[in-house]
């Protein structure tokens, strides 16, 4: 028997078992950041938190655990990957959109930092 669709008149059916199971795990995905041209291109994110701040020859690269010169986080964790934006930074944009405080990012998303562009990217799931 299916379930009933509260919001739309049909009948929803649930996934057999075996397509429920293949959901993807954070800890197996390995999420990939790509900015050519920087010393942060092809930086894989761990779990963890990724400080992300300017480069002193321009662009952008991965400053060290305390974070002063940092413009954004990047926070991997079991609830997926997330960007926060360092207080006072302007000018932080995921696909377009201006982000002040935080944002939930997916593999495919393009963020902009001081005009640098930064690719998530996964491994493509059969």
């Amino acid at each position: 028997m299916g379930d009933v669709d509260v919001g739309h008149p049909g009948i929803v059916r649930k996934a057999p078992r075996d397509e429920r199971s293949r959901v993807l795990d954070f800890r197996t995905m390995e999420i990939t950041l790509r900015a050519p041209g920087t010393p942060i291109d092809a930086l894989t994110l761990d779990a963890g938190l990724h400080a992300i701040g300017r480069a002193p020859e321009g662009g952008l690269r991965r400053v060290d655990g305390s974070g002063g010169d940092a413009r954004v986080w990047i926070r991997v964790d079991r609830c997926g990957t997330w960007l926060a934006v360092v207080d006072g930074v302007r000018g932080v944009h995921v696909n377009g959109r201006p982000v002040r405080r935080c944002a939930l990012l997916r593999a495919g998303d393009s963020v902009h930092v001081d005009g640098s562009e930064l690719v998530l990217t996964a491994p493509v799931v059969p």
